[in-house]
């Protein structure tokens, strides 16, 4: 090979590494890198439930936004990981309570009360006594956006076993006893 070309490779794959997006631990929090703490960006960073369960400290005083399901559990407004947790009590690493003024609180659940939701607001960590009790992950104050999710779970739509595809090396098999 011409040395031009080695040349040319090389600096093909050096560029390549370089711009390829970090994974991981090491993968930016985005719009929340950006931020200032305790300061209203103009977009707040997306984060998952996960995310902020598992390093809450992390993004204590930025502005996120986060996907939920709004409902009232304990005489407070929360919104919890999914339905499913709301349904059967699980609580740990699973709710979110919605800190604003009285009035907002019941404006927010009169409209978007048992739904799925989007909603943005500052996120704090929870008090000690409330931390000992894993209830909540966190507080969203002073929600500034509230955007309901679509439901897309049409029963008419749902695939049966009619629909399910077939993997050959399952045809002939015996079923477990």
């Amino acid at each position: 090979m011409k040395p031009t070309r080695i040349f040319c490779l090389a600096l093909s794959a050096l560029i390549c590494a370089c711009s390829a997006e970090p994974s991981g631990p090491a993968r930016k929090m985005g719009a929340c890198d950006q931020q200032g703490r305790g300061q209203r960006p103009t977009k707040p960073c997306e984060v998952s439930f996960r995310a902020i369960a598992s390093e809450p400290t992390r993004y204590d005083g930025l502005f996120v936004s986060v996907d939920g399901y709004l409902a009232i559990k304990f005489g407070v407004l929360v919104i919890y990981s999914s339905e499913e947790f709301y349904r059967h009590g699980i609580i740990e690493e699973s709710v979110l309570q919605i800190r604003a003024p009285v009035e907002d609180q019941r404006k927010i659940f009169e409209r978007y009360g048992y739904r799925w939701v989007k909603i943005s607001g500052k996120f704090t960590l929870p008090s000690r006594e409330n931390k000992a009790r894993h209830f909540p992950v966190g507080y969203i104050w002073d929600p500034s956006a509230i955007v309901e999710l679509p439901d897309l779970s049409d029963p008419t739509d749902r695939e049966t076993l009619d629909d399910l595809v077939i993997d050959l090396g399952d045809v002939g098999r015996p079923p477990r006893q």
